[in-house]
């Protein structure tokens, strides 16, 4: 599927609803006594309708295109860091892990700008 109105079209389908708590009480009966599920449970990828909508509209602001557009230069130094160390771990014909060793650790990196921290 491509197309900015197909995408639009099925994320507003209620027929392609994420599996929230609903689904969950439906189909995994004690779900509620796991941890982990209960934590997922509350993620912004695991809500629907109006919950969804009232965290997303929270976090709006941070992902803004200005805003992330404005992070580029420290994502792609952090890039480049992964990539050397990839590189340089590989040097000698090592095997390297590209989701261990880059999407992984790029994908925790960057957050902590979206909250205005300077720390890791």
């Amino acid at each position: 599927m491509t197309g900015y109105e197909a995408i639009n079209a099925v994320l507003r389908d209620p027929g392609f609803r994420v599996s929230d708590e609903s689904v969950f009480d439906r189909n995994l009966p004690g779900w509620r006594a796991n941890a982990v599920l209960v934590h997922g449970a509350d993620w912004i990828l695991n809500l629907n309708g109006p919950r969804h909508y009232r965290i997303r509209s929270l976090i709006a602001r941070a992902f803004a295109a200005r805003r992330i557009g404005g992070m580029r230069p420290a994502i792609e130094t952090m890039a480049d860091k992964l990539l050397d160390a990839m590189a340089d771990a590989g040097a000698d014909g090592s095997a390297v892990e590209f989701m261990h060793d880059f999407a992984y650790l790029a994908r925790k990196r960057p957050s902590h700008h979206l909250g205005g921290s300077g720390s890791r």
